[in-house]
């Protein structure tokens, strides 16, 4: 088996100028080989993503991810930059085109890590994978999606893990965060809806099935869930008043640097050291680091104090996901 890298850059300088061009040349069948795309530092806009049609395995997978360096989590200023969507800070890829969707993988034993998406029509979505079966093997790891669309989020079925990510609803007094179908997983994930914006009405709907949601932040919502709320739910923070199964109240105010642009875990917040050991699923944190056994915050961030911290390298960071299959 060959693990095949290749780079994304529009400016022509990589193997493809554009990321369908990529995953246009991935063979139908990926055996006995794996593909991973890596994007530059820079923001890729306008375009869209379809991954479909492959035949792959948990060995011969395609990923999508930045190039070492390349990313916001490598940024050298990741312990005191804004968290939230920045294309300046990482390789990041964006639309702000009307009714388009701007990652679609709807094949197996996809991986996405380390990137920043974002939509901003209020007809638009960042990431779903409605278009297939909704039974998918999907991973996304250390991301930040960002959209303005009740339904900007919209990921589906019980193989669809999102961990270590950030999912930011800019629109104002929307119906749902996250739109979920058929029990997708979340883990070490902030759902937030901004404090300035009115509060969605619900973080989470599910809608035909229930799935996982351990160590997450949810805010800026008046009610976790809608549809299914038999969720396996545990250690989670919230802002709903009357905080389902799993989920403990806390003030929106308390958690973060930055209530509307800056979801950093601020000093003294709840979640510091307040969630479950998960080494498969939980570590490294959105920030790149390692998270330890029973010092693991609720979120995607991990709390590092001055001068601590232990950050993975970038290429461990792209590949981490073998070492728990």
């Amino acid at each position: 088996m060959a693990a095949i890298f290749e780079t994304i850059d529009t400016g022509g300088g990589g193997d493809f100028t554009s990321w369908q061009a990529w995953e246009d040349a991935i063979p139908v069948t990926t055996s006995p080989d794996s593909y991973t795309g890596e994007q530059i530092d820079e923001e890729i806009s306008g375009a869209v993503l379809v991954i479909a049609g492959h035949t792959t395995t948990p060995s011969t997978f395609i990923q999508m991810t930045a190039q070492a360096g390349a990313s916001f989590v490598d940024n050298s200023g990741i312990e005191t930059n804004a968290l939230e969507y920045d294309a300046t800070k990482g390789a990041a890829f964006s639309n702000t085109n009307n009714y388009i969707t701007l990652m679609t993988p709807t094949d197996d034993d996809i991986f996405i890590n380390r990137l920043q998406f974002e939509t901003t029509s209020t007809s638009s979505i960042t990431l779903s994978n409605g278009g297939g079966t909704q039974s998918e093997t999907v991973e996304a790891d250390q991301c930040i999606f960002e959209f303005n669309n009740t339904a900007g989020f919209h990921p589906g079925g019980p193989g669809f893990i999102i961990k270590n990510s950030l999912a930011i609803q800019r629109a104002s007094g929307v119906s749902q965060i996250i739109e979920s179908f058929n029990g997708p997983n979340f883990f070490n994930c902030t759902l937030i809806c901004p404090d300035s914006l009115t509060p969605a009405t619900n973080a989470i709907s599910s809608a035909h099935g229930t799935g996982v949601i351990q160590n997450c932040l949810v805010f800026g919502a008046t009610n976790v869930f809608v549809g299914s709320t038999s969720w396996t739910s545990t250690t989670n923070l919230t802002d709903d008043a009357s905080a389902p199964t799993g989920f403990t109240t806390q003030a929106f105010t308390d958690q973060f640097e930055n209530t509307d642009n800056d979801f950093r875990l601020k000093s003294g917040a709840d979640a510091i050291d307040a969630g479950t050991d998960d080494t498969t699923n939980g570590t490294p944190s959105i920030n790149g680091v390692a998270r330890t056994s029973g010092n693991y915050d609720i979120g995607a961030w991990e709390f590092v104090a001055a001068g601590g911290g232990q950050a993975w390298p970038s290429r461990v960071k792209q590949m981490s996901h073998l070492l728990n299959r």
